[in-house]
């Protein structure tokens, strides 16, 4: 070794706890997992087909993560690069950045109670769009009663968008 080289020592121990087939035959380049290892989850990759998981931490390891159900978004949409959430106690609001171009926010009550009938459609990219997120702010502000959330995107177009939903 360097002289004078010191070893870190790691933060992290890993170990492999088991694997899930939660997207078929295609990658699965998304994934959002509640924080606290319970609750609703979700994951998507290289088709429009979004996987709902119900996670518990605390279970064995083959019952960690269930797919509970699926939905497509919308037929040729392409894939999903991101996942991003909002986590209440009433479930998951899930905003998804795709390959067209589009960002969408939809909720899961519960990993079998998904609200899939229409989710509402952010439109604002030329190209695929490769990352979004979230800022949820509880508190209702001085000039509005309700709490406020504002979704981010960033694009392959090289722009990015701010709503505030």
């Amino acid at each position: 070794g360097v002289r004078g080289e010191q070893r870190a020592t790691p933060r992290w121990r890993l170990a492999k706890e088991g694997t899930r087939d939660v997207a078929a035959t295609t990658p699965v380049l998304a994934i959002n997992l509640p924080p606290d290892g319970r609750g609703v989850g979700a994951c998507g990759g290289a088709t429009e087909r979004i996987s709902v998981l119900s996670v518990n931490a605390a279970a064995s390891v083959d019952e960690v993560m269930q797919v509970q159900s699926h939905f497509t978004m919308r037929e040729g949409s392409g894939g999903v690069n991101h996942i991003a959430a909002i986590r209440e106690e009433s479930g998951a609001l899930f905003v998804t950045s795709g390959w067209d171009g589009r960002v969408r926010l939809w909720e899961a009550a519960n990993a079998n109670a998904v609200n899939v009938g229409k989710p509402l459609t952010l439109r604002y990219h030329d190209r695929g769009v490769s990352m979004c997120d979230v800022l949820y702010d509880k508190a209702p502000s001085s000039s509005s009663s309700s709490p406020s959330l504002r979704i981010a995107s960033a694009g392959r177009d090289g722009r990015v968008a701010l709503w505030h939903v």
